[in-house]
């Protein structure tokens, strides 16, 4: 998963954000090497704590909470509706992992699930969604057959009224080389295990928007060999990757792409199914997209 090249900062950009940005480079060859061996490049606790206090400090110079406008097929939403979504979401979520039906605040429902989620850990959220993921993989081994060659694309964009495309990609990288996981899942009812698989790869189990069925898959951000979305070089941040099963079967991919406007950032969000996906299937993802999306904006602005 390589950097974001420094290049990527815009002069609208602050000057925090560039020196943030081009500090990446450093943590990721720390991270290479692994905390063990930070004594051998005399680098002390002190100095590696600030870089990353660095790499994670808010992308939001003005320190405001970010507006958010959602396009979906042409419609502009607003904060509350993609909150809706993800309210009904919950409930269903709620259900699957045997906790009661709430009317607490929404915050509180989203701590709830992610303590239920941790509690379950990954091995007791395999085994409780376990049915519906092997029957997921079956239909996805099924539905890449079938489509061959051809490809359907979920796409929702978020228009963001303050913060740093760059920084924001940066941090949206971070989270899965630092393995932070509970940040990942807790963006979205939906998400049950993102993780940092041995490889390096995303680690995803989830129920993708408009299915029944949860599964399992990774996206390897290193990997862009198969993805049909073209890069626009109008986006200098991107997040790609290809999507696979357990044994490498490609199944699709994501390329997610990020640029300064004004003040703030647009973020253009893809995802990419086998042709054969059902229209409510791909209609339903730009909701998921929408609501984990918007989430990850805000955590990273705090």
């Amino acid at each position: 998963m390589p950097p974001i090249s420094p290049r990527a900062c815009t002069t609208r950009e602050s000057a925090a954000v560039a020196a943030n940005i081009a500090n990446e480079t450093v943590l990721w060859t720390l991270f290479a090497l692994g905390q063990n061996n930070l004594l051998a490049m005399n680098v002390n606790n002190k100095r590696y704590a600030k870089w990353l206090d660095l790499v994670s400090a808010p992308y939001n110079s003005r320190g405001e909470k970010p507006v958010l406008r959602v396009l979906i097929d042409g419609q502009v939403l607003d904060r509350s509706a993609i909150q809706n979504w993800e309210d009904r979401r919950t409930i269903v979520v709620r259900r699957r992992l045997g906790l009661a039906p709430s009317s607490a605040p929404r915050e509180q429902q989203r701590k709830d699930l992610l303590e239920r989620k941790v509690q379950l850990g990954h091995d007791g959220l395999r085994a409780l969604l376990g049915r519906g993921l092997w029957w997921s993989e079956k239909i996805t081994r099924l539905s890449v057959k079938m489509s061959g060659q051809t490809r359907r694309f979920s796409i929702c964009e978020i228009e963001v009224s303050e913060g740093s495309a760059a920084h924001f990609a940066h941090w949206f990288k971070q989270r899965n080389m630092l393995n932070d996981e509970q940040t990942m899942i807790d963006a979205c009812p939906d998400h049950y295990v993102i993780t940092r698989d041995g490889q390096g790869r995303q680690l995803v189990v989830e129920t993708t928007g408009g299915s029944p069925l949860p599964g399992e898959f990774t996206v390897d951000y290193s990997d862009l060999s198969s993805l049909r979305t073209e890069p626009d070089t109008s986006y200098p941040c991107q997040v790609a990757g290809v999507a696979r099963l357990s044994d490498g079967l490609v199944i699709g991919g994501v390329r997610h792409q990020f640029r300064q406007e004004g003040s703030g950032f647009r973020a253009r969000l893809t995802v990419e199914f086998p042709g054969i996906v059902p229209s409510r299937m791909i209609a339903e993802h730009r909701w998921h997209l929408a609501v984990e999306f918007s989430n990850w904006i805000e955590a990273a602005a705090e």
